[in-house]
């Protein structure tokens, strides 16, 4: 049976978590561009090092980045540039990024409000989309890279990079409200949870 003073303390979160929500959805509507601008150039970034290819143009809009790439080949006339246009939905990768917030917001009576843990939250949030956009970029890079002949890729590279982005895009992705919510669970608390349920049972 829940004690009453965990009850009060879910009930507590619940509350929070229903105010909070439609906030963070109303301030991440005017966050996201900016947001998805540095992910977006980030990731791309990254991406254009890791495969060799030059980055010439990476835009972002409301919701969309648009990006090219060169990547020069060597054909039969000689060296020639062949170019890779990626463009992915910011949305694809934050989608969650609301309810994310609102659920470490929610954990507050649990495990109050400890500035380096949710730092460190909201700093593998960070690191989770920008793999999402560094392992998407990448993948489509080496695919149009091989079918152009540019880049020599091995069937285990071409597996692995695309079972980095499969899982990214559809585990991870989708999974990272919970994970964060795990992840903060695990630092802080269910340590607070146990103390001060043991509180209660020596006051008793």
């Amino acid at each position: 049976m829940i004690k009453h003073g965990v009850r009060k303390r879910i009930l507590y979160g619940a509350l929070i978590f229903l105010i909070s929500y439609p906030l963070f959805l109303g301030a991440w509507i005017c966050v996201k561009p900016f947001y998805g601008r540095l992910i977006g150039k980030a990731g791309v970034t990254l991406s254009a090092m890791t495969t060799g290819a030059v980055p010439k143009t990476i835009e972002t809009g409301k919701d969309k980045t648009e990006a090219r790439l060169a990547k020069a080949i060597l054909t039969d006339r000689g060296l020639a540039d062949i170019h890779i246009d990626l463009t992915f939905s910011i949305s694809s990768y934050s989608f969650n990024m609301p309810l994310t917030l609102a659920l470490v917001a929610a954990l507050y009576p649990f495990t109050g409000w400890r500035l380096r843990n949710i730092a460190e939250a909201l700093a593998i949030l960070a690191a989770i989309h920008l793999l999402y956009v560094y392992s998407y970029c990448t993948y489509q890079t080496f695919i149009t890279g091989t079918k152009y002949g540019g880049i020599k890729m091995g069937l285990g590279n071409q597996l692995f990079w695309e079972f980095l982005w499969s899982f990214t895009d559809n585990m991870v992705i989708r999974f990272e409200p919970f994970l964060i919510a795990f992840y903060l669970w695990m630092r802080a608390g269910h340590k607070t949870a146990f103390r001060q349920g043991a509180g209660q049972q020596d006051r008793g």
